[in-house]
């Protein structure tokens, strides 16, 4: 079933279908950071907001709310087509599409579902003009986005990284928050840092081939305004910096 059945109502399917498809022109700006490297603080900067507030439900409905649902499902989808693994397989955490995903890069052909399921993101992109995307566990599907639209091959990226202890034990500070958690006892420090450490390598064989600047956490942290403006000036725009906010880094 398609996730934009899944998502919307049927009406709005309707509207969904007039502008299904690629689409050359789409001008994104895609934040392909692992998870705690920064991606968040970045995406509400560039939205001159500190939190993306939906004035309708279709727009956003992400966990947190910078991130779009249906890039999430669509990545979820392409990844476990390609044969990616959860964490914790059959978990809520994997119900709901916000598990750790874990597995090399992968290399399969698409069935034409999956690209269908593509499209269809395409074509909501297209809908609401959505200009910056994010999703931490998006990198395992990136490869096939980038191959298959050229609005991924023309996008620039904004590559955020992070000391691999620093991000492991961020990661962990998020995961295990409680005693119960499914995650106690499955993600420790050692294989979040792992994990973390397999993930930046999937990144850094598809960054060369897509226009993007790296930025590092410790620098937009130590050094925000010349960080900023190399932001700025790699977009073409001057970058909101007030909704920087160092409270949600950790």
């Amino acid at each position: 079933m398609s996730l934009i059945n899944d998502a919307f109502y049927v009406e709005q399917k309707k509207i969904i279908e007039n502008f299904r498809g690629r689409d050359d022109t789409l001008n994104l700006i895609i934040l392909p950071g692992i998870s705690r490297t920064g991606t968040s603080v970045i995406f509400q900067c560039l939205n001159s907001m500190p939190k993306f507030l939906p004035r309708m439900p279709v727009v956003l409905l992400g966990t947190p709310p910078t991130e779009h649902n249906l890039f999430r499902v669509a990545n979820w989808i392409v990844s476990k087509h390609l044969g990616v693994e959860s964490l914790n397989p059959g978990s809520i955490e994997d119900h709901y599409k916000s598990d750790i995903l874990i597995g090399e890069l992968p290399n399969k052909p698409l069935d034409k579902n999956i690209k269908r399921e593509m499209d269809d993101f395409i074509g909501v992109l297209k809908w609401q003009r959505v200009k910056v995307l994010k999703e931490p566990m998006g990198l395992y599907a990136l490869q096939t986005w980038i191959d298959n639209y050229k609005c991924f091959k023309n996008a620039k990226y904004i590559w955020t990284r992070r000391d691999s202890l620093s991000q492991a034990k961020s990661m962990v500070r998020l995961k295990v928050p409680q005693v119960n958690t499914m995650y106690r006892g499955t993600l420790t420090v050692k294989k979040a840092m792992k994990i973390g450490i397999e993930h930046d390598k999937i990144l850094a064989k598809i960054m060369p081939q897509v226009n993007h600047i790296e930025v590092w956490l410790e620098d937009l942290l130590n050094d925000t305004g010349n960080t900023f403006n190399r932001i700025s000036k790699f977009l073409g725009v001057r970058v909101n910096r007030g909704a920087f906010d160092r409270k949600k880094v950790y």
